[in-house]
């Protein structure tokens, strides 16, 4: 029985797209995306070869019909941030003294 492909995340259809574009510089920041770009090396819809500054992606025929199905229309060509960059830096929190924040983010 043929599985039924799991759903991508918002980051992995960009990711997706950025690798069908030939993985232009500015779009990401960081190196997380990889990660994202490393699942979908493992699920067959891109490959993935080099390490640091050689790291490249491409994607597969699979990739590509798995394109063809994902809608853009909503999609802004801001520079995106993957989910971990953004979990990373958080929201801000006042560290002031008397403010009721500790470092760990819980109030005193």
């Amino acid at each position: 029985m043929p599985q039924h492909p799991k759903p991508l995340s918002v980051l992995q259809s960009n990711v997706l797209k950025w690798v069908d574009d030939g993985c232009p510089d500015g779009i990401f920041d960081g190196y997380s995306h990889r990660i994202s770009a490393r699942a979908l090396a493992d699920d067959r819809h891109i490959t993935i070869t080099g390490k640091g500054p050689t790291w490249t992606a491409k994607i597969t025929q699979l990739g590509v019909e798995l394109l063809k199905g994902i809608d853009y229309s909503d999609a802004n060509n801001q520079t995106l941030q993957s989910e971990a960059d953004l979990t990373r830096e958080g929201p801000a929190l006042d560290r002031s003294p008397g403010s009721g924040q500790s470092r760990s983010g819980r109030t005193a």
